[in-house]
């Protein structure tokens, strides 16, 4: 199933720091014991070694789990993460299938899969192994792979602004940040400052950060040889790269969709599967 990329949601920090988020639970409408279910998954992701993670219930908070409803889900869909903005406030749920029940090893990494999203982790894909990865293989083990302890871990050791985690927020990082320009949703890589929206503060964000200097002899995403530059010609380059006017049709764009769930996730069964979360709010 699908899943979007980098996240920073609720009251994450980076930076080498504290992982911190504030959530609630509504355990209305499924099996009992919702809330110690989430409460587990977040202290499994607390007690990685080498995380500094720390998960709260409050009242207040904008991150919320609860079960869904029949007809949110489709075959072998486990659960859905979806956000709605409103009034400048952005409210993300994430939606249990109610049919999952306690024991259900489909249903803890089912949590554990979701809780890691709104702890800000990238989805795993492929043949990466782990509870990141939003496909559940047939008797996939609802524990963490090397991948998922790895991906936590190198959460808080990178600052938001080095988009593809290689140590250096440079030319690279620009291009994956320019790629998800005008964007929203749940897990959108570029979206710095976790509004979930790829904007101009994003792009400002980045500028502050950014380390002037010739492309890598090899690009780190994929590993082919660049052409290079040197430092004046990269500088030049970087300066046009930045010009708001680059960014304005996609910002328009993004504007006429303000407002609305955007960026769902789902987890569960094999690839494929809708396009969009449902649009269900919070029951208080």
């Amino acid at each position: 199933m699908r899943l979007l990329g980098i996240a920073t949601l609720g009251s994450l920090v980076l930076g080498g720091l504290v992982l911190a988020i504030d959530y609630q639970v509504n355990g209305e409408g499924g099996p009992p014991n919702l809330a110690d279910a989430v409460a587990a998954a977040f202290a499994t992701w607390e007690g990685v070694e080498g995380a500094n993670v720390q998960a709260d219930v409050t009242e207040e908070a904008q991150n919320r789990v609860r079960y869904g409803g029949g007809d949110d889900f489709g075959p072998e869909t486990y659960s859905l993460t979806v956000q709605r903005t409103e009034a400048d406030t952005r409210r993300v749920v994430v939606l249990l299938n109610p049919t999952l029940e306690p024991q259900n090893d489909l249903r803890r990494r089912a949590l554990l899969h979701e809780t890691g999203v709104l702890l800000g982790l990238s989805p795993l894909s492929g043949e990466e192994r782990g509870v990141m990865n939003p496909v559940f293989p047939a008797g996939a083990a609802a524990s963490l792979s090397e991948a998922d302890r790895g991906a936590i871990t190198s959460l808080e050791s990178f600052v938001a602004e080095d988009v593809n985690r290689d140590g250096t927020v440079d030319f690279y990082d620009l291009a994956d940040l320019a790629a998800s320009f005008g964007q929203s949703g749940v897990g959108v890589a570029g979206d710095l400052n976790g509004d979930g929206v790829v904007d101009d503060d994003d792009v400002a964000r980045l500028r502050e950060t950014y380390v002037f200097g010739a492309p890598a002899e090899l690009d780190p995403s994929s590993g082919d040889e660049t052409g290079g530059a040197t430092d004046g010609e990269f500088e030049d380059e970087f300066d046009e790269d930045f010009e708001e006017d680059d960014f304005e049709d996609d910002e328009d764009e993004f504007d006429e969709d303000a407002g609305e769930f955007t960026g769902g996730s789902e987890t569960g069964g094999a690839p494929g599967g809708g396009e969009e979360g449902p649009g269900s709010e919070f029951d208080d």
